[in-house]
């Protein structure tokens, strides 16, 4: 008796998923989109191993200890980890590779990251992401350059209607460091800030025994967010001097996007904490409406390469390829179907007509798919049809010393008898 379905023991590990053909093509699709507006900038694509040691990556991502796959090497005893995030993987080969090399340095990379979900469900582990640093320069510039690349990459793909929220970390830090009170009461502070839940605040205020400049402060961070007004209203505070060196920064960042004539996709939002502690100015998110996953993230991280030995400032981004599929995905009312390339049958004894198709084909850029199993045409289109494919070509008895040669596209486009060089030239365009 033949097994109905798969065996419930053949299942994957929680947080992780195959990908089909169809979805996997779209993924690496989005890659390549991603990729050709990183070249364009003048990132150079490097490969990092998804393994390596803990306590290398320890020293620039402790945070992430807990979160971390963690299993003993064989062969030296050490610890080893599944790569949790690229920056600190980048900060390290910047640091053992390329301190040589005149600054900046613009790399780029894509791969999975791997996060111990800690039970939550439906949680991934494995995320796949591609993104880049630009290290070497500590001007708003550089933070505004990469902020470009990620809405020009991002558009690239297709998505249109997203938005950036650009925050500081200095003026946060600069607001809490102002405060008398004890560490964990920031904790509480820095978590109620992160939720933007106003009434927590307000709750908390009461044992925090605070001035009322400080109060004020404390109850404007969670509505901190907008358009560049927000850094008005955050100067008109009674701030102290790294809180606002921090909003004359982010001031800066803002006026190179604008030379961009990118601003419509930014929104200012001095509430937004990246729990990473590494980061040290300027940070961003960027966010679908109605999709509560971000699909990228970033920022400055001046001090992440000194953990390596090699002080140089820092920052960068990376990007959700699945998020950014399902943003896309919710955008659009139907998927577009991309038919490429064409489904080989021989229908005469001369085996090398077919080969000959094939190579020809290849060799102008088309894919060419042999048939290599005997059946009927109507299978045959079948096939082409459930693969995505253009269409069939068929070669009759005559072969292609007689011209039979016979075009069908899949959509019902009238088959066409074409000699071998007008397929060839009709077909690449």
């Amino acid at each position: 008796m033949q097994n109905s379905g798969p065996s419930s023991a053949i299942e994957l590990p929680v947080g992780v998923k195959d990908f089909l053909p169809k979805r996997a093509a779209r993924m690496k699709s989005l890659e390549d989109s991603l990729y050709h507006e990183f070249r364009l900038w003048g990132y150079k694509e490097i490969i990092t191993p998804a393994i390596e040691h803990l306590d290398v990556l320890a020293k620039g991502e402790p945070d992430l200890l807990e979160t971390m796959f963690k299993f003993e090497d064989r062969v030296s005893g050490r610890m080893l980890v599944l790569r949790p995030d690229f920056t600190a993987q980048i900060a390290r080969l910047v640091s053992t590779h390329l301190t040589e090399y005149p600054a900046p340095t613009r790399l780029s990379y894509s791969g999975s990251v791997f996060h111990y979900s800690g039970g939550k469900v439906n949680k991934q582990r494995e995320i796949y992401q591609a993104g880049l640093e630009l290290i070497g320069i500590s001007n708003a510039e550089a933070d505004g350059e990469v902020i470009a690349v990620a809405i020009g990459s991002i558009l690239n793909t297709g998505l249109e209607d997203f938005k950036i929220d650009i925050g500081q970390v200095g003026f946060f830090r600069g607001v809490i460091e102002g405060l008398d009170i004890s560490d964990s009461m920031k904790k509480y502070v820095e978590d109620a800030i992160a939720r933007k839940d106003r009434s927590g605040i307000e709750n908390l205020l009461p044992s925090l025994h605070l001035k009322g400049s400080d109060e004020e402060a404390l109850l404007a961070m969670p509505t901190m967010f907008g358009g560049r007004d927000v850094l008005d209203r955050a100067h008109n505070l009674s701030v102290n001097k790294k809180a606002k060196t921090a909003l004359d920064n982010l001031s800066d960042v803002l006026d190179t996007i604008e030379l961009y004539g990118l601003m419509d996709y930014i929104t200012v939002d001095l509430g937004e904490i990246r729990r990473l502690n590494y980061y040290s100015g300027v940070i961003f998110e960027g966010f679908v409406s109605g999709m509560g996953e971000e699909i990228c993230g970033g920022g400055r991280y001046d001090n992440l390469l000194n953990s390596y030995g090699h002080n140089m400032p820092a920052t960068g981004f990376a990007i959700n390829l699945e998020s950014l599929m399902k943003a896309i995905d919710g955008q659009c009312e139907k998927e577009e179907l991309i038919r490429d390339g064409f489904l080989i049958v021989n229908r005469n004894s001369r085996r090398n007509d077919a080969s000959m198709i094939c190579k020809e084909l290849r060799a102008v850029g088309v894919s060419a798919v042999m048939e290599i199993e005997e059946r009927d045409i109507s299978e045959s289109f079948a096939f082409a049809g459930r693969e995505n494919l253009q269409g069939i070509i068929t070669i009759e008895n005559g072969g292609i010393g007689k011209d039979e040669i016979y075009l069908h596209y899949v959509d019902g486009e009238d088959k066409q008898k074409l000699s071998m060089r007008d397929l060839i030239k009709k077909i690449s365009g």
